[in-house]
């Protein structure tokens, strides 16, 4: 289980890659070696360089330093906790995942921290990261066929998942979804939508939830309602 929380991880330098090291170990050596500061210039390019997107690389390559080490005596299970901003940092995570399919796999994440409700940067961001991450999602699922297919049977037809997502994507912003499938359940805006699928983004072939939740709110029959 991996604690991390915003002031004691990430403190790398701005640039997060590693510059000598050319394999996991030695770039896990770097980082770390990186996080005393020598001089107060130094102390203030480690605290800007302290971004979610930066502390997030800095995770993926701490979890496969130690997923190598231990692999080789014993399978593994990785679970990542996120307490406070760290539930952020999971965000930012998990988009780098879904991008890069090489990038070790997760069995589970823990989420321990509070969504902004103001329309702040802050905010913006979680939202930009958790929409990213959910077309990603869409992208993958468009190319599987299982997924599509299990898209295609609740939907009733061969419409394409991405064209039926931005569809009801307008639809929610013009505040044209039909209420008995969304505003009187309590789902009145995309945002919240998008929080909500995100929740059910698991392994595609396993079960596609964010799929046959946006078939049965765009087609929202009686049985959907």
């Amino acid at each position: 289980m991996y604690l991390f929380q915003y002031r004691e991880a990430g403190m790398s330098k701005p640039s997060i890659h590693c510059y000598t090291a050319t394999n996991w170990i030695d770039c896990a050596k770097e980082l770390i070696a990186t996080t005393v500061p020598t001089s107060t210039d130094q102390s203030l390019r480690i605290i800007n360089a302290m971004t979610n997107a930066n502390i997030a690389q800095d995770l993926q390559y701490q979890i496969q330093y130690s997923i190598n080490q231990s692999q080789p005596t014993t399978s593994t299970s990785t679970y990542i906790y996120g307490l406070s901003q760290g539930s952020g940092i999971i965000e930012t995570y998990l988009t780098i995942q879904s991008i890069n399919s090489q990038i070790q796999i997760i069995d589970g994440i823990i989420l321990d921290g509070v969504m902004s409700i103001k329309d702040s940067d802050v905010f913006q961001n979680q939202i930009k990261n958790l929409n990213h991450r959910f077309y990603l999602y869409l992208s993958k699922c468009q190319q599987d066929q299982l997924c599509s297919k299990a898209f295609s049977l609740v939907i009733g037809s061969n419409q394409d998942i991405i064209s039926v997502t931005l569809t009801l994507q307008t639809l929610f912003q013009t505040n044209l979804t039909n209420a008995l499938c969304t505003t009187n359940l309590g789902l009145n805006n995309w945002d919240l939508f998008i929080l909500i699928a995100n929740q059910a983004i698991e392994m595609i072939t396993t079960r596609p939830l964010p799929a046959i939740l946006i078939a049965r709110l765009y087609r929202c029959s009686s049985e959907d309602q």
